[in-house]
């Protein structure tokens, strides 16, 4: 095992010293005859780090069904992506979401998905089972293992889009997942949640959170 530590302006791998200063190059906007080209631009530019997206909702071509070498349109070959700027001789940061923005619709999150809050049960199932296969194809690439793969960051612009599931999470005029999380922090008893918030409700389905 490499070790792998982040210093001020740098990331060690082993004696080596990778460059937080990254170039982003979305494989998948662009067909993999760019792709070269594209980076040698970017290593003409003084860059040797490249950062990417990861679209999920590009790469699952079907429910729970994923295509990362590109077999059923060559933009999705992320594998290639990945050799081909190991061979380049890059360093490469990975940013597979599940939420990337990126001007893509629903955030890069597949449409029949989107429509759940990150915190629903069906939404961290779904997004689970593509990290886990996204994950299998980064894995033997990363630094700590002998590849080029220096940092991954899991999610991107966290934010709660309380205005769009304001009825999941609870927030609006219906129960939902606010109310679930006081049931089980106060374990069921609405009298200590009473104590607490200095009230007089009836039952947890009747607390309603302050918005501002």
């Amino acid at each position: 095992m490499i070790e792998v530590k982040i210093e001020k302006g740098y990331v060690r791998v082993g004696n080596r010293r990778a460059s937080l200063l990254s170039g982003a190059v979305h494989y998948w906007r662009l067909h993999p005859n760019s792709w070269r080209p594209v980076l040698q631009a970017v290593r003409d530019m003084g860059l040797e780090t490249i950062e990417t997206y990861i679209c999920w909702e590009f790469h699952e071509i079907e429910k729970d069904v994923f295509d990362f070498s590109g077999e059923s349109d060559s933009r999705r070959n992320l594998l290639g992506f990945l050799e081909l700027t190991k061979a380049m001789g890059f360093w490469l940061i990975l940013r597979p979401g599940p939420f990337i923005y990126s001007e893509w619709v629903h955030m890069g999150v597949p449409q029949d998905v989107a429509k759940y809050h990150r915190m629903h049960p069906e939404f961290t199932r779904r997004a689970a089972n593509y990290i886990r296969e996204v994950c299998k194809v980064i894995a033997p690439f990363q630094a700590t293992r002998g590849g080029h793969v220096i940092l991954l960051q899991a999610d991107n612009e966290t934010d709660m889009f309380e205005y769009i599931y304001e009825e999941q999470l609870g927030l609006g005029n219906e129960a939902g997942m606010f109310q679930e999380f006081l049931k089980k922090k106060y374990a069921g008893d609405i009298d200590r949640l009473n104590a607490r918030w200095g009230s007089d409700l009836e039952s947890f389905d009747q607390a309603r959170a302050v918005m501002t």
